[in-house]
């Protein structure tokens, strides 16, 4: 876990800017995200697994490279 000041900017816009976010990302379940993955294949589209959600540090987010 980082501080968010040990962050670059340009990063924490990426990770948390609301305007892209929703359109970028898909949030499922983690036992359901190998399904998810092939059903985008199955439709041309691609998918990666980029990160995951956590209650461990709550208000905190970590990220990890």
């Amino acid at each position: 876990v980082v501080n968010r000041e040990q962050v670059a900017v340009e990063i924490i816009d990426i990770l948390a800017d609301p305007q892209t976010s929703g359109g970028l990302l898909i949030a499922v379940a983690p036992e359901r995200s190998a399904e998810l993955l092939a059903r985008l294949a199955a439709t041309g589209s691609g998918g990666w697994v980029i990160g995951g959600v956590s209650d461990s540090h709550p208000g905190k987010m970590k990220i990890t490279c």
